[in-house]
């Protein structure tokens, strides 16, 4: 809490502009001496107190003797410490009127010079800071506002100015300066839930869905230029510019996408910006209680990372944060929310082929990789999914051939898909070619934008045979048995079965002549 106290009277509060507190001034007689406080500054705000009027208040807040401070606006003879027009007091007076805190600072401008509101000492009548919490000046009339640049690099704290407070001596007061940042969020959509949350499981170049939301702040009004603009960045991923869509309240709002300009000229960054939404014809009407929303896509790229940490997204919000800027611009200044991010994840699933007796690698097995929507995964050189097609007739990237020394690897895999492994050509060495697709489905436990847990389900014959959460992979073992060993066409076994058979028919065709011979008899 910061106390004023004042030398010849008490600050009252004429025009409080971001309390709208107020009183009227005339002519009177003086009064007591009293406090001032200021309520709750934030930290890092220094407040600076300059005398626009100096004079006597009476015990009804009437200012008399009215005499121009050291940043009163003069004209032609006119210096400090001069009298004050009844005149300019009577059009003071009526301010009270003014439709809002800002129309009411602008009315009270008109008589202050604001080059000399620069913080220099002979400008300055006091200075309120959280480690001084008194000021004493002559009674009278004064504007109060933040120091220029004291909430730049506030510990990383969102911050914004005060509009310029007016106050003027007189019975004890509270001002309560009203100064608000937005904030902004994002979340990622989780297709196979259809949900936005805060991580998403995707596959290499799938198109996955991202949303921004962003608030106004609660002076929203006060203000006549500001700022809006959306800074994104990422790794491992494709922003598709011709995605964008910024919408009022909800994803379905309305469309204010016009009045947004989308920046991708920094690899890995986008920036989606309104100069103004003051004076936009898409978005002079929002208030303080509108929401603005971004959707847009993006997918992981060659370079995404499998399993952990992720790729994150992250987005923050850069805002005007001073009220008192003109309508122009001029001096505009802005801070940036701290940033909210999100993480998808990709997996990668091994496959090793081996003998089912004795468990040896087996190579030159050939497989092909379908997903849930019949189509077949198509990767590169690197074993990376780069598409699905409809065939794999003919595309020799779809064809995944066995090792003796290493597994089959398929990289950029989503873990809430189901797959299925086929079989289109048995190993080298007399091996049965499996008749049956082997259904893969990969499961991750994420907490805390980490994974913290993998496992698989596996159809047989084939099996799990290890997992790997910290780089994101399952390993499925798949068997293969021998074909039945049969006799085959010019083999010993099968000279020794015609010996047999001729053997066979030598004993039958004597047995048959005997038998012939002895019906004689």
């Amino acid at each position: 809490m910061i106390t004023m106290r004042m030398k010849k009277g008490i600050i009252k509060e004429i025009v409080t502009l971001g309390l709208a507190v107020v009183t009227t001034l005339s002519m009177g007689i003086v009064a007591s001496a009293a406090d001032v406080t200021i309520k709750g500054p934030k930290n890092g705000h220094t407040y600076e107190v300059y005398q626009i009027f100096t004079g006597d208040v009476d015990s009804t807040n009437k200012l008399s003797n009215a005499k121009y401070g050291t940043v009163a606006k003069l004209t032609g003879s006119e210096k400090v410490g001069d009298a004050v027009p009844s005149e300019t007091l009577n059009n003071l007076a009526g301010v009270a009127s003014a439709s809002s805190d800002r129309a009411k600072l602008e009315e009270i401008l008109k008589y202050v010079d604001e080059s000399k509101l620069d913080g220099t000492t002979d400008n300055l009548a006091a200075t309120i800071t959280n480690d001084k919490f008194t000021a004493t000046v002559p009674s009278g009339y004064y504007l109060i506002k933040d120091k220029d640049n004291s909430i730049l690099d506030n510990n990383n704290k969102a911050e914004a100015y005060t509009l310029y407070l007016v106050a003027v001596a007189g019975t004890t007061i509270t001002i309560s300066p009203k100064s608000d940042v937005p904030t902004v969020e994002k979340h990622v959509k989780e297709d196979s839930t259809d949900t936005w949350g805060k991580d998403a499981d995707a596959e290499l170049n799938q198109k996955v869905e991202f949303k921004l939301t962003g608030t106004l702040p609660t002076d929203y009004a006060n203000y006549e230029y500001y700022t809006y603009e959306f800074e994104d960045t990422f790794t491992g991923m494709d922003f598709d510019s011709t995605s964008v869509k910024v919408t009022i309240d909800s994803e379905d709002g309305t469309d204010i996408t016009s009045a947004f300009t989308v920046d991708t000229s920094v690899t890995g960054k986008v920036t989606i910006t309104c100069t103004n939404l003051k004076d936009n014809a898409a978005t002079t009407g929002l208030t303080k209680d509108n929401k603005i929303i971004v959707t847009y896509k993006a997918s992981l790229n060659d370079a995404a990372v499998i399993g952990n940490p992720g790729n994150p997204n992250k987005v923050d919000l850069v805002y005007s944060n001073n009220p008192n800027v003109k309508a122009d611009g001029t001096k505009n200044t802005t801070d940036k929310t701290p940033e909210d991010k999100v993480v998808v994840f990709t997996y990668e699933i091994d496959v090793n082929k081996y003998d089912s007796n004795t468990n040896t690698q087996l190579a030159d097995a050939e497989f092909v990789l379908i997903n849930s929507a019949g189509k077949y995964a198509k990767l590169d050189a690197n074993n990376k999914v780069t598409e699905w097609v409809a065939s794999y007739e003919g595309v020799t990237e779809c064809v995944l051939t066995s090792s003796a020394t290493e597994a089959i690897k398929i990289i950029g895999l989503d873990a809430k898909d189901e797959y299925k492994l086929k079989e289109i050509k048995a190993p080298t060495g007399g091996y049965q070619q499996l008749t049956k697709d082997i259904t893969i489905k990969i499961d991750a436990t994420i907490t805390d934008a980490a994974i913290t847990a993998i496992t698989a389900t596996v159809d047989t014959p084939a099996s799990l045979e290890s997992t790997d959460y910290t780089n994101g992979k399952v390993t499925v073992k798949v068997p293969n048995t021998k074909k039945s060993n049969l006799p085959t066409t010019g083999g010993m076994g099968t000279k020794m079965f015609y010996i047999g058979g001729a053997v066979l028919m030598a004993v039958a065709a004597i047995a048959l002549v005997v038998k012939k011979k002895l019906n004689r008899i």
